[in-house]
């Protein structure tokens, strides 16, 4: 993994697990879902076309809601991540390099 800003997040605890395409990933916990994909995509999520402040919908992914089991779109930039989070669908803007 490629060194990352740490500066750029909220305050963290720890790393928490989620699940991204099927993939687990550890990214910090008190972020929002586009800053913490960052944290394992640090430079397509830096230049990517994100307004960050929930107006142009490029950060949109679908995930599976933890209340109602339901898939549901939310924007990455306004989503807070949990423990489990399951992302089935990202947006074509972002890019994750599975390994």
């Amino acid at each position: 993994m490629k060194q990352v800003d740490l500066d750029l997040f909220e305050p963290f605890d720890g790393l928490i697990q989620i699940d991204v395409l099927g993939h687990a990933l550890e990214v910090p916990d008190n972020n929002c879902l586009l800053r913490s994909l960052q944290y394992v995509a640090g430079e397509t999520i830096a230049y990517g076309r994100f307004c960050w402040n929930d107006e142009c919908g490029n950060c949109e992914v679908t995930c599976v809601s933890a209340e109602t089991g339901q898939a549901e779109v939310v924007r990455a930039c306004q989503a807070r991540v949990y423990p489990g989070m399951r992302i089935t669908a990202l947006s074509t803007d972002i890019v994750i390099e599975f390994e």
